[in-house]
């Protein structure tokens, strides 16, 4: 098995951060940290904070339709405020989100849970933008929220996305994730996770 700390390592940079003033008061900081990727290739990786709206908005504005609807199950999702406000609606502890920026400032890719309604179970979503895919962002991201999902006592994920989505596929079959059930062209996986980070070696795949 493909562990998630293969090919990358980190560097936390206290001095790169959020102005105070851009992040409400339970912005987790300690979750900010550098990542080198494949190639040398860096990411600064950070909660989620409402000072993205702009920047969010214009990804999905300007994303083309097949990954609005890979991402979504929806291309109708383009131009509504409202969306992104759901998407901006975070807690830090039951919903968090964690974005990547990369060096020239420009987003790289987002992952993102929600707990369900068990409180050790969260769904997880996951897009990383064509530019930086196959550099192992997408394996460092899922690193990343499944530490920040540890500390805040949540223990099992799920992820539900289109059967035809070749890149979650990959990155399932590359980790090591078990096989999806496959129901009406939609994907399940269910899984453990450690508090490094890594796949449990217990994750066994949804029942049917």
């Amino acid at each position: 098995m493909t562990t998630w700390g293969d090919g990358y390592h980190l560097l936390v940079r206290h001095e790169q951060v959020l102005d105070p003033r851009e992040v409400p008061a339970i912005y987790p900081r300690e979750l900010e940290a550098i990542a080198v990727l494949d190639h040398d290739r860096k990411v600064w990786i950070r909660p989620m904070a409402p000072c993205d709206r702009k920047g969010l908005s214009w990804e999905i504005q300007n994303a083309d339709n097949e990954t609005l609807y890979l991402r979504f199950f929806s291309r109708a999702v383009r131009g509504r405020p409202e969306f992104v406000d759901t998407l901006l609606d975070l807690d830090y502890q039951e919903r968090l989100a964690l974005v990547a920026i990369g060096e020239g400032g420009e987003g790289a890719g987002v992952a993102r849970y929600v707990v369900t309604d068990e409180p050790d179970l969260a769904q997880l979503a996951i897009v990383v933008k064509e530019a930086w895919r196959r550099v192992g962002l997408a394996t460092v991201l899922l690193q990343h929220i499944q530490r920040a999902a540890w500390q805040r006592n949540i223990r099992r994920m799920t992820a539900i996305y289109l059967a035809e989505n070749a890149a979650i596929d990959g990155l399932r079959r590359s980790t090591g994730l078990p096989e999806p059930v496959v129901r009406r062209g939609l994907a399940e996986i269910n899984w453990n996770f450690t508090e490094d980070g890594e796949i449990a070696p217990e994750s066994t795949h949804a029942e049917p």
